[in-house]
């Protein structure tokens, strides 16, 4: 009785882990013996990591209840550092790196 319980609850880990672990937040990100962390500048994290695979510029306008409330410029980009790495995505707001996301393997 305890396997026909145990057995589908195992199942739903193994399979629900990789779906979940696609995306992951990181404090930081090596661009061969470069640091780059959350805080930097456009500016020095291509100085550091080079062009990026692709770039794309968004301009918050905020919520419809409260326009004030917008960030600004928001730049989002993306590495691709090949199949032995994996794609990250770097958010900046008003030139400042803000989050570092670890998306699935690369190609």
């Amino acid at each position: 009785m305890r396997w026909r319980v145990l057995i589908p609850v195992l199942l739903v880990i193994l399979i629900g882990s990789p779906v979940i672990a696609m995306a992951e937040y990181i404090y930081d990100l090596r661009c061969g013996t470069a640091l780059v962390t959350p805080g930097e500048m456009e500016k020095r994290v291509f100085e550091k990591c080079g062009e990026p695979t692709n770039r794309q510029v968004l301009q918050d306008q905020g919520s419809p209840r409260n326009p004030g409330n917008a960030v600004g410029v928001i730049e989002i980009w993306t590495y691709n550092f090949g199949a032995t790495d994996y794609i990250y995505t770097l958010r900046f707001e008003e030139g400042a790196l803000k989050e570092i996301i670890r998306n699935g393997r690369g190609y």
